[in-house]
Order: structure tokens, then sequence, then C-alpha cells
């Protein structure tokens, strides 16, 4: 937390001028924050996908310990390395990777699409495995969590970088908002994916969609040129 919090001394936070005349509004601020993000073409798409990988993510990470446990027969010691390769370590090792960047040789866009197919590839190869390959099923799990921040880091990213800064948190106030309710709904479901649809087969049948998301990302325009400079 210290290192973090005193890394921030060395990043200029801009600080928009704000209309002091108007009273807080939170359904003009959603208004606002919605025109912000659809004045830019793409940007719905963009945020829209984004928003459907999650829920597809959500269950799947909530059942790794019980595919641990039930499938692949693990106990304590198999549970914590599979919960700490998916939660932290792929989060420090992804996000860190590209938000530490400076500059982006390769389309950010294109790296989000890359991403939503690796963790896609990563749940579906996982529900494929025999029980006796929990290896294998670290090693995906490990993937699918340094892809996922990945994709979460340049998500924002991109959004920062095309959005007005004065319109910025509105907009990513809305990104959570939206995006809360599906990830609960995919939460809910869990119970009932594991019992009558099977741990391995939502494992597939999740990573297939969020497979079939990704390339419809690369399949949009306006999404692919989200990312291109001026």
């Amino acid at each position: 937390a210290a290192i973090a919090c005193i890394s921030l001394l060395c990043v200029r936070i801009p600080n928009p001028a704000r209309d002091t005349t108007r009273k807080p509004d939170l359904w003009r601020e959603f208004r606002e924050g919605f025109s912000a993000m659809h004045a830019i073409p793409g940007m719905g798409w963009f945020f829209t996908l984004s928003i459907a990988v999650w829920f597809f993510i959500m269950p799947v990470g909530v059942m790794f310990p019980l595919m641990t446990l039930q499938h692949f027969g693990g106990g304590a010691f198999e549970m914590s390395l599979i919960e700490i390769v998916w939660g932290r370590e792929g989060v420090f090792a992804g996000g860190d990777a590209v938000m530490g960047a400076r500059t982006y040789r390769v389309s950010r866009i294109v790296l989000v699409n890359l991403m939503y197919l690796i963790v896609g590839l990563s749940f579906a190869l996982s529900g494929l495995l025999s029980p006796s390959g929990f290896l294998w099923f670290a090693l995906f799990t490990a993937a699918a969590g340094v892809s996922s921040s990945v994709f979460n880091a340049s998500f924002v990213s991109v959004v920062q970088t095309r959005i007005e800064s004065g319109v910025l948190g509105r907009v990513m106030s809305l990104y959570r908002s939206f995006g809360l309710l599906p990830a609960a709904l995919g939460l809910l479901g869990t119970g009932f994916l594991a019992e009558h649809v099977g741990l391995t087969h939502t494992f597939v049948i999740a990573g297939g969609i969020i497979c079939a998301l990704g390339l419809t990302g690369f399949s949009i325009p306006s999404v692919m040129r989200l990312d291109r400079r001026a």
C-alpha cells in the first residue's frame, strides 16, 4: 500500500474544472456519461462486449475450487494454488505488464480481443481435461488469469485515452454499474450450472461463448478503429 501511494507522487492527475452552479443530479450525470460513451463510434459495442465477457467469466471463476476438489480430486494445496494463479498472479503479472508500458506497438483493441480468445480457450480446454490433468489445469488457469488482467487494463487504458477527462468518471461509473448486474446474475446461476449442467460442461460452454465474443470484436469495424492514432 505504501509503494502504491508513494508512486502517485510521480503521476500528474488532472483536475478538470467543475460547474459549481449546477446541483448534483444522478440522472443527469447518468445521461451525460451515456451520451459521452456513445458519442465515440464503436465505444458502445466495446463496452457491451466487455460486460458480456465478464458475465461468463464470473461464474467460472467461482467454480475453480469446485473444479479442483471434485473433478481433479485435489486438496487444500491444489485449491490454494489455483486461487493464487487465477486471482493474484494473473492480476499482478498481466496488469503491470500492460499498464507499465508507455507505448503500444500492437493496437490495444487487438490486444483486448486476443485476450478474450485466450481466456475462452483456457476455460474450454480446462473443461476437456481428464481428472489426471491438474497440472494442465493450473497452467490454463494461469493463462486465463494473466489474460483477463491484460484485457481489463487495456480496456481501461483505451477508455481513458478516448473519453474526455471531465466525463471520464461518469463513463467508468456507468460501465461498472452496467457490469455489476450481469456479473451478479452470472454468480447467482453458478449453483444451477454446477448441478444441472456440470462443472466441465460449464467451463467448455462459457469458454466457447467468450471466444465467440472475441471474434465478434474483430468483426466490428468501429470497434477496431477505436485505438487508431490521429
